[in-house]
């Protein structure tokens, strides 16, 4: 009996001790991997948005281009129209406003999914994650990339409220033409975010998976098929109603003219007015100063001059 007990009591210590040791391991390598985590986040985004491109516009005032090293425009999330966030979290994070940063039942459905799969068919991140992932420019082992995707995305959660994460994200992530969904509403629509349809919303938010496959310029049909399953997933969040969405699916593009044929028609045009800012006003001002250029250019007339020459 008393060695019985001895045995009990030994085992008994030797896994408070293997459970200390292992919890001191696990808490010093995560306490080593977040120490390489970027530090204010919001402040370096901020400083982007003084980099400003120049617009140029034809005699008319239509926009026919932009010069810009980095195609981003920052705006507040006030400047988000509401069916532009309904799109996102239906498509990309239902649960957003009810978790911490991440979702323990969404990784066990995607756990028991792909398990019974036998592959990797159904991520579980959610929309802080992928915010966190923007920041996270790291080449290393996809595991520990993830542990520190996980730690970037509950230090976000306690230094933003969700509205900030979401802004964050929308100024950053890539819809395929820009980084940002200003300059990419701008790119494809010729509009401001807030001027989005719901169509147009569902149509951005579609791009996010695979921005160059769902490219609206490139492959129109599966970008109007990924922008309708994302209006069925607001249908079905019933953020939409069945009727807005039957409506929204039955529109057109309605892409911009400010598309790939305009970008032919004006090239040269556009090269040799860069080359003589660039003399007139320098390198720095032209890229980053904001200018608003007016030219001689009509653009309904290159556009027909350059249909005939085809």
């Amino acid at each position: 009996m008393n060695i019985f007990l001895k045995t009990l009591k030994w085992f008994f210590f030797s896994g408070i001790v293997v459970s200390l040791v292992t919890g001191i391991a696990i808490g010093s390598y995560l306490w080593h991997l977040s120490q390489g985590l970027p530090e204010n986040i919001d402040i370096e985004l901020d400083k982007r948005n003084d980099v400003l491109p120049t617009v140029l516009f034809d005699r008319d005032g239509k926009q026919i281009g932009e010069l810009f090293l980095q195609r981003r425009v920052v705006i507040p999330y006030e400047s988000f129209p509401p069916h532009l966030i309904q799109a996102l979290l239906a498509s990309e994070d239902s649960r957003y406003f009810s978790h911490f940063g991440i979702d323990p039942i969404r990784m066990l459905k995607a756990a028991i999914v792909n398990f019974e799969a036998g592959d990797f068919v159904q991520g579980a991140s959610t929309l802080t994650q992928q915010t966190a992932r923007l920041f996270l420019l790291t080449q290393e082992k996809k595991l520990v990339r993830k542990i520190r995707e996980i730690l970037l995305s509950l230090k976000m959660e306690s230094k933003f409220d969700k509205q900030q994460i979401i802004t964050l994200y929308l100024n950053k992530v890539f819809f395929g033409n820009a980084e940002g969904v200003e300059a990419s509403t701008q790119g494809y629509f010729g509009k401001h975010t807030e001027e989005l349809t719901l169509s147009e919303s569902a149509l951005l938010v579609g791009l996010l998976p695979a921005p160059s496959r769902y490219n609206p310029n490139k492959n129109p049909e599966l970008a109007i098929q990924r922008r309708n399953q994302v209006l069925f997933r607001m249908a079905e969040e019933r953020f939409i109603s069945h009727e807005e969405m039957i409506e929204a699916q039955a529109e057109p593009l309605n892409l911009s003219r400010m598309s790939d044929s305009t970008s032919d028609a004006t090239a040269h045009y556009v090269e040799h007015v860069r080359r003589y800012l660039i003399e007139k006003y320098g390198y720095d001002t032209l890229y980053t100063g904001g200018l608003k250029v007016h030219l001689a250019m009509d653009l309904d007339y290159q556009l027909y001059a350059q249909e005939a020459l085809r």
